[in-house]
C-alpha cells in the first residue's frame, strides 16, 4: 500500500513500533470500536424510549402497508 508522505509520517509518530500499514489498521480498528460503542448507546436509548428493540420496530414498520 502506498501512503501519502504526511500520513506515513503521522503513522510513524503515533505508532513508532509499527509499519505504516499496521498503524492505519490500528487507527481504523480504534475508530470502528468507538463507532460500535456509539451505536450500542443509540440502541439502548431507542429501546428505552420505544420499549422494544430496533429489529422488532423495523419488522413492524416493514409489515405495514403503504398508504396510497
Amino acid at each position: 500500500m502506498v501512503l501519502p508522505v504526511t500520513i506515513e509520517s503521522s503513522a510513524k509518530r503515533l505508532f513508532p513500533n509499527l509499519s505504516p500499514e499496521q498503524a492505519i489498521v490500528e487507527l481504523l480498528l480504534e475508530r470502528a470500536q468507538r463507532n460500535l460503542i456509539k451505536y450500542q448507546a443509540m440502541a439502548r436509548d431507542f429501546e428505552k424510549k420505544y420499549e422494544r428493540d430496533f429489529e422488532a420496530f423495523r419488522k413492524k414498520i416493514l409489515a405495514l402497508k403503504p398508504k396510497s
